[in-house]
């Protein structure tokens, strides 16, 4: 009986020494693990990725979310400037969407993206974008 309480107790050691230093760990930087996801290809057409990059057809994307729409040096519509939209989660989702539908009168010639699922992998990336 000796050798199972001392087995059962070793076990527990290093069960806890296992989460111990698990729990150290440094939680990994969301930027460095989030890769664009395939439907961001689509973007990169006509927007840049890198901070300080050129600005193509459209606006550099770096630091968009949690802006407000309209600002900065690129030439945004009149509409698109006077929306007073705030970049997050919800409003992404409907420009992505359909941008016609969501700012009439707006320069993007993006017709839009059904999908959901595709549209919070690009959301979620765009997040990591600064």
């Amino acid at each position: 009986m000796a050798v199972v309480g001392s087995t059962r107790r070793t076990v527990l050691a290093a069960i806890t020494a296992t989460l111990f230093v698990g729990a150290l760990a440094p939680t990994p930087n969301v930027a460095a693990q989030t890769a664009a996801p395939t439907e961001f290809a689509r973007c990169t057409v006509c927007h840049s990725t890198k901070k300080g990059g050129p600005e193509k057809l459209g606006p550099s994307l770096v630091g968009i979310y949690g802006a407000p729409a309209g600002g900065g040096k690129y030439p945004y519509s009149p509409a698109l400037k006077a929306s007073k939209i705030r970049w997050n989660d919800a409003a992404l989702d409907a420009w992505l969407a359909r941008p016609s539908k969501m700012v009439p009168g707006n320069k993007m010639a993006f017709p839009g993206m059904s999908d959901p699922a595709k549209r919070k992998a690009i959301i979620l990336y765009m997040r990591t974008l600064k």
